[in-house]
């Protein structure tokens, strides 16, 4: 099913079933087994190949210096949890975006801040990397208390809720639809439930160290970051999502949720900072209905940010030579991949355009490249095709140099829409997340090469 298909269906569901919310510890469980199903059963940027960790000595300390850090947590008005993922290298510096943005407004305000990495390492070259501190060990001490999910099954009334639920759940034609069973749907959300309770908890005593005003969370919907909104509800502490990605309408995580109750879930934020009017009216069109959740459309933290203080002159001097090679083409197209390989059909593109346009392919900063047949012949036979440079210009920059965007379904459409740049998509997917652009003519859908070609 199609996200907005999988939207409906639960809209539907939330609307008709009874007893849909309960409430363990502080911990409302609908939006964890919500999030959970969905999150299994829609559409994600795929890994071509999992790059395998091993157990270093090394690796040993980091853990060793993260649980020291859950008790080397000090008093601070804001507190930020995110994750390096949600950075931008800057001439060899890593700046975490928008976390970064809320600490620079804190110091502005006189105020104190401390960013929570989800990471086990947090590197030298992070900026701001003394306001830092590691909830590894939250992730980890949770993860291995929730294999022991059984032991929910001795909690009557939380078993008998999520048994119900599995049970309305069964018949979901989303399930049909993919490769999950109901035995491990079911087995996921007394995981993911559990995993939130024990993390809430440690979550719990860093902010009674900590005593924010306020709290921030990048993409709230992991189950950590449930984790921390419940945290924070239990302290009475304020905490606001800040939008990284594809929202909207059709976006699980922000959409459609039909029974809320009056004073909000506890594993949602209470506010959202959005991109786009799209954004914040998805999420207006439910949270109207409760005194607690409100949505604000703000625009990108970072992009405004980066303009606002330049940070992008020195990546446009440092790159200068590169740009001034690719304006030497007659139409310079960025392709954003949505996994580790190139998809098909841009390898199509590529090969029946012409000589004079050149293509920038950047790298999904989540996945490792898999160097595969495509690949070695763009690489090697196509002098017009850039891969490697791309990936390490901010994609901001980029799309101040390109006549054309190009990618799956990928959040990279809303950045060349800030910046102006009309977007090709070429997944089903597309149309229901891009709709409102799609019908203003900025993000064309075309799924087929002659299509594609035709919109050059």
């Amino acid at each position: 099913m199609k996200p907005k298909q999988s939207l409906e269906w639960i809209k539907q569901f939330e609307l008709n079933c009874n007893n849909l919310n309960y409430k363990v510890g502080g911990i409302d469980c609908w939006p964890i087994a919500r999030n959970t199903l969905l999150s299994i059963v829609l559409p994600k940027s795929r890994q071509g190949g999992q790059p395998k960790y091993s157990i270093a000595s090394k690796q040993i300390i980091y853990f060793v210096r993260a649980v020291r850090d859950l008790f080397s947590f000090k008093k601070a008005d804001i507190f930020v949890l995110t994750d390096t993922k949600f950075s931008e290298n800057i001439s060899g510096s890593i700046y975490l975006k928008d976390s970064h943005v809320i600490r620079e407004e804190a110091k502005n305000n006189s105020e104190t801040s401390t960013i929570a990495l989800q990471n086990l390492f947090i590197g030298d070259n992070v900026v701001g990397r003394e306001c830092c501190r590691s909830v590894f060990a939250i992730i980890l001490i949770s993860a291995v208390l929730a294999k022991l999910s059984f032991i929910v099954k001795f909690i009557p009334l939380l078993s008998g809720y999520v048994e119900r639920l599995c049970g309305e759940l069964s018949d979901a034609p989303m399930l049909s639809d993919s490769s999950i069973s109901y035995e491990k749907l079911k087995s996921q959300i007394y995981t993911n439930i559990l995993f939130c309770i024990v993390a809430s908890r440690l979550f719990s005593y860093v902010l009674k160290r900590v005593r924010p005003k306020r709290a921030y969370v990048v993409c709230y919907y992991s189950v950590l970051g449930m984790s921390l909104c419940a945290a924070c509800r239990r302290m009475e502490i304020p905490i606001t999502d800040i939008q990284h990605g594809v929202a909207g309408g059709s976006m699980r995580a922000y959409s459609g949720w039909m029974n809320v109750p009056r004073d909000g879930y506890t594993t949602l934020p209470d506010r959202f900072l959005c991109w786009t009017v799209y954004d914040a009216r998805a999420i207006r069109e439910w949270a109207q209905h409760t005194v607690r959740h409100e949505a604000v459309a703000v625009g990108s933290l970072w992009r405004n940010y980066a303009i606002e203080k330049f940070l992008l002159r020195e990546v446009e001097d440092q790159w200068a030579d590169f740009f001034l090679k690719i304006n030497d083409y007659e139409k310079k197209i960025l392709i954003t991949m949505q996994s580790s390989e190139l998809a098909p059909l841009f390898v199509d593109v590529v090969k029946r355009s012409k000589p004079s346009y050149c293509f920038l392919i950047r790298m999904h900063p989540g996945f490792l490249l898999k160097k595969d047949q495509n690949y070695t012949d763009l690489t090697r036979s196509y002098p017009n095709v850039f891969f490697e440079q791309v990936s390490q210009i901010p994609i901001q920059v980029l799309m101040r140099h390109i006549d054309l965007h190009m990618t799956e379904w990928s959040g990279a459409v809303i950045d060349a829409y800030f910046e102006n740049v009309r977007s090709i998509v070429i997944s089903e997917v597309s149309l229901d997340y891009f709709e409102e652009l799609i019908a203003q003519g900025k993000v064309i859908y075309a799924h087929t090469l002659k299509s594609i070609l035709r919109n050059m």
